[in-house]
């Protein structure tokens, strides 16, 4: 319970985490803060997704809490965010209020594996292309019984695959990103294949430095990381001097 006397004030974690949407929180907490308050409180109650530009602004304003002896406490956060934070190392920086509820079935195990053809798509790599790739995916998962818990992880791994190659592979309006999934008996694995410069992902490890990395990049650099913790394996490989290949195992059902 926080003190009788604490003062808060609250600001709104934007729903979709663009360059413009970012400035505007940055100039909002800002402004909270010429105010004396013990306590910053962001609403996240307008997420629809979970992206690491969105991680990147709340570590940012965690930064900046702390500079003006302020902390930050998050309200109405789903559980796959606070899922998110936890896989990043910085759940325990950031007090929690009323948690939203629980997706049916979030918590559910996959007590049945539906027969499906392999999952096959060429999408290009715009923000719009990339989001319609995404929901035909996630549907896919769906129809095979994946659970909730599941589906979120590999729907928060694709977005920011593909984010990562659109970002980062140079490629033209007409080239495309294709992307394969299997489903066996005990994990999905997704492959992703990219004719863009030689990028290797694993080699940049899961350990951040959570001090350093959004103090240079501002919002970026969390990527990568939440694609290798929200994964079970990670491997890559340059295909004939002109592709990438990222092939993405997550097990659905513990390994004995």
């Amino acid at each position: 319970m926080l003190p009788e006397r604490e003062i808060c004030q609250a600001v709104f974690l934007p729903a979709e985490a663009t360059p413009a949407s970012q400035i505007t929180f940055e100039r909002d907490l800002d402004r909270l803060l010429n105010v004396p308050s013990h306590i910053v409180d962001v609403d996240c109650s307008g997420l629809t997704r979970i992206t690491s530009g969105h991680i990147g602004i709340l570590w940012w304003a965690q930064i900046r809490c702390a500079e003006n002896a302020a902390g930050v406490r998050l309200l109405a956060p789903s559980p796959g965010l606070l899922r998110i934070l936890e896989a990043m190392d910085l759940r325990d920086l950031f007090r929690v209020g009323d948690v939203a509820p629980n997706p049916a079935g979030e918590d559910t195990i996959w007590q049945r594996l539906d027969t499906l053809p392999e999952y096959n798509d060429d999408y290009p790599v715009s923000v719009i292309d990339i989001d319609n790739a995404i929901d035909r995916l996630v549907a896919h998962l769906v129809r095979a019984g994946v659970p909730d818990l599941i589906v979120f992880d590999l729907r928060t791994i694709c977005y920011e695959v593909s984010t990562n190659i659109r970002l980062y592979a140079q490629l033209e309006d007409s080239q495309t990103v294709s992307l394969n999934a299997a489903i066996d008996d005990d994990k999905i694995t997704l492959r992703f294949t990219d004719s863009g410069p030689a990028f290797d992902l694993t080699a940049h490890g899961k350990t951040i430095d959570h001090r350093i990395m959004p103090l240079n990049r501002r919002y970026h650099g969390f990527g990568t990381a939440m694609i290798l913790r929200l994964s079970d394996r990670v491997h890559y490989a340059r295909a004939d001097e002109s592709q990438n290949i990222l092939t993405i195992e997550k097990y659905w059902r513990k390994r004995p």
